[in-house]
């Protein structure tokens, strides 16, 4: 396995149900489907309205794409809007709700370089080789998360970039809470993911982690308070762990690399 090499911690864990050598989250897939389909129409209107979160999560996952990359995979990428920011010569975005890839393929039907594709995450292995492989605010919605990172580190080439994001179970409560209030999208099926589980995966199937944390202390702009808030707070080591969105960033080892610990 590859080597974790960060200094932020975020010791959080989340359980699911036990199945065999692997914990599962309990996640209905076909409930999932069905939750996002009947979203679909909707979707870019309502993170319009929550814009304060969706411009962290796509800066945070698009900041992570060098320049150079030239083919890029986003899996789980719902209306497309994630992919549609970058600049790449090829893209392609998976999802399993075919409803939210109809939105893409319309969305982004001038850009001939982005291709969209109804597939099931943990079947993104044999896509590759991609240069760059992205995931945002997905690994909670799938029954087995390990697999689709699994799946996700095999469409990445030697060498290539993996960032995942997604929400940090610490705000599982507030979040619950802003949903039944309805300020937020509703979450669906769902079972949170520590981001330290999500880069001890990573490093076991042979990547080094660059980059672990969380981000954006307060996802709301509140006259603009919100965002500078959450920039004054990921300056503060104490509260760097208290962001609503996980992100870690890993490289897969390049092709004869030996990269095991002792």
């Amino acid at each position: 396995p590859g080597r974790i090499m960060v200094e932020e911690r975020d010791d959080s864990t989340v359980t699911g149900h036990e199945f065999g050598d692997r914990q599962m989250s309990g996640v209905d897939p076909v409930a999932a489907r069905a939750h996002w389909d009947a979203l679909a129409d909707s979707y870019d209107e309502a993170k319009a309205r929550r814009h304060v979160y969706a411009e962290a999560l796509y800066g945070l996952v698009g900041g992570s794409v060098l320049p150079d990359a030239r083919r890029v995979l986003d899996v789980g990428c719902g209306t497309g809007q994630l992919l549609g920011r970058l600049r790449v010569q090829a893209g392609v975005g998976v999802d399993a709700s075919a409803k939210m890839i109809e939105q893409a393929r319309q969305r982004f039907r001038q850009r001939s370089e982005l291709a969209f594709k109804v597939a099931d995450a943990a079947a993104v292995g044999g896509l590759g080789p991609f240069d760059v492989v992205v995931s945002a605010d997905l690994l909670e919605h799938v029954p087995d998360w390990r697999a689709v990172v699994a799946a996700m580190v095999q469409a990445c080439a030697p060498g290539g970039i993996i960032v995942i994001a997604t929400p940090s179970p610490k705000w599982a409560a507030a979040l619950w809470v802003l949903e039944r209030l309805k300020l937020k999208m509703p979450e669906g099926p769902h079972a949170f993911v520590a981001i330290r589980d999500v880069a001890r995966q990573l490093a076991g199937c042979g990547c080094r982690v660059e980059q672990m944390g969380t981000h954006l202390i307060l996802p709301a702009n509140l006259g603009g308070l919100g965002p500078r808030l959450s920039r004054w707070a990921q300056r503060r080591a104490g509260l760097r762990h208290l962001g609503v969105i996980q992100r870690v960033v890993a490289r897969r080892a390049a092709a004869g690399a030996n990269d095991r610990t002792e």
